[in-house]
């Protein structure tokens, strides 16, 4: 299309004061004045594009931002495409890094920069672990199982792990026994000793691996067996003691073996049916079915010291640093002291008639479990024994748990009561007790009845018969 241009030429006057316009000739019908001449000035000034076109643009710039920005608001409250996740109005690509251990419990998620992070899905719980949190499930995670404390096994990366079913621990198996009231003794190096096929075995824990033997089978011939083990890191010797019947009714003897060898020679003490044996490197007591509290030399001499002597038979001795507990059948909890003369034992706890007791003494505190004959009515108790005489009246007595079945194990350390009925049980809370439905524990789908329990470092250990009649050594982690 031909370009038209119109040339105005302002033409100053002053006939009538008036301001007069005169059109120039058009370009096609002044051929003497060049058209390159008359338009480029007039197309420089009036027809650049520049100065009008960039607002306009900017204008549409602009808005074609808004647009593209209100897009993506719309795409992220929409949801944002693929496996990007929606940050601060931003689809971002978070991923789980798939090397973290806990990486199948933890879901892509905006963190508080509106960057990208990892958060615990539901289904898990954050931990704090040695290497920082970790996102735990409670149902299942063996280092996590139950609560973020609760431990099962040796933890990650051992030959033990241990495992969790439905939040509790699952008891580790350590070794098949022959008899369901096989004694227990830990020594404070972690050797557990536990007598199978009359003769005492040795293993070290808390994997129990490889027992060795370490009596022979001459020392005690069947039905004899070690009735009692107790054992003494300093020095390396372990004591047993055995009857000649298996209801303790026949003549008994203390034989003295050295950790991790054959035994030597026994030195027997002889004493009818001797229901109880507490010892350590520098005293070893026995309970006689006669009614005495005997003290035997541990060293060569094995001379023997009647400490105390009662109406009717004792048993269980247990040693603390000061004092030797001992439990007599209808009559209650007695103590010596370790040091000087007895004269008339202390009684620390009084019991109804013919009720029998488990029980212990740790951190001055005595822990006992009071077996009823009506079922459900056992209870266990606890009462400091801090002072001379003990302080166990009624009204410093605490109810530990009630409501029971008969307990034929008990122990304690600083923060928990364990005691054996089907597997093992426990109660955290000892300043107010335990209900019911607060107790712990670790009870195997097939367990009949267990019997003793001990309690080392991390670990509890304790004897357990199933319906089979199988009877095993039975290792789970302490529920804190």
């Amino acid at each position: 299309m031909r370009k038209y241009s119109l040339s105005v030429v302002w033409i100053a006057t002053s006939m009538l004061g008036c301001t007069t316009f005169e059109l120039a000739p058009n370009d096609a019908g002044d051929s003497s004045v060049p058209d390159a001449a008359i338009d480029a000035p007039v197309d420089a000034t009036i027809n650049t594009d520049a100065p009008f076109d960039a607002p306009r643009d900017q204008a549409v710039d602009v808005k074609a931002d808004d647009a593209d920005a209100a897009d993506a608001g719309k795409d992220a409250e929409a949801g944002c495409p693929g496996a990007l996740i929606s940050c601060g109005g931003k689809c971002l690509d978070c991923k789980v890094d798939n090397t973290l251990v806990d990486a199948p419990n933890r879901n892509p998620v905006c963190g508080a920069d509106a960057g990208c992070s990892t958060a615990c899905k539901a289904t898990a719980t954050a931990c704090n672990s040695d290497a920082g949190v970790v996102c735990s499930s409670l149902d299942s995670d063996p280092n996590a199982c139950g609560s973020c404390v609760q431990r099962c096994g040796l933890g990650k990366g051992s030959a033990l792990p241990g495992q969790c079913a439905a939040g509790k621990c699952v008891p580790i198996s350590l070794a098949s026994l022959t008899s369901a009231e096989s004694a227990l003794a830990i020594t404070s190096t972690n050797v557990l000793l536990f007598h199978k096929d009359n003769q005492v075995h040795s293993c070290t824990l808390p994997t129990c691996a490889n027992p060795n033997a370490i009596t022979p089978s001459t020392i005690f011939t069947a039905p004899t067996a070690p009735q009692h083990i107790v054992a003494a890191a300093t020095p390396p010797i372990a004591f047993y003691m055995a009857t000649d019947t298996v209801d303790g009714g026949g003549t008994s003897f203390v034989a003295r073996c050295s950790i991790g060898s054959v035994c030597i020679t026994p030195t027997k003490h002889l004493a009818r049916g001797a229901l109880g044996l507490a010892g350590d490197g520098t005293g070893l007591y026995l309970a006689d079915a006669s009614g005495a509290l005997l003290q035997i030399d541990v060293g060569a001499s094995a001379g023997v010291t009647t400490l105390v002597t009662q109406t009717t038979g004792i048993a269980q001795p247990i040693l603390t640093s000061t004092h030797v507990y001992f439990f007599q059948m209808g009559a209650g909890v007695f103590r010596c002291p370790r040091t000087g003369a007895c004269g008339t034992a202390e009684k620390v706890v009084s019991f109804t008639p013919n009720v029998n007791i488990a029980y212990d003494v740790v951190n001055d505190t005595l822990f006992y479990a009071e077996n009823s004959t009506a079922p459900g009515a056992t209870r266990i108790l606890s009462c400091s024994v801090a002072t001379t005489p003990a302080n166990c009246g009624a009204t410093n007595v605490k109810v530990i748990a009630s409501g029971l079945p008969t307990i034929a194990g008990l122990t304690a350390d600083a923060k928990a009561v364990y005691f054996t009925n089907r597997g093992v049980s426990f109660c955290t809370d000892l300043l107010n007790g335990c209900s019911a439905a607060q107790l712990g524990g670790y009870v195997t789908a097939d367990a009949e009845h267990s019997g003793n329990v001990r309690v080392s470092g991390e670990f509890i250990y304790w004897v357990q018969v199933d319906t089979t009649k199988a009877i095993n050594l039975f290792r789970a982690h302490v529920p804190y």
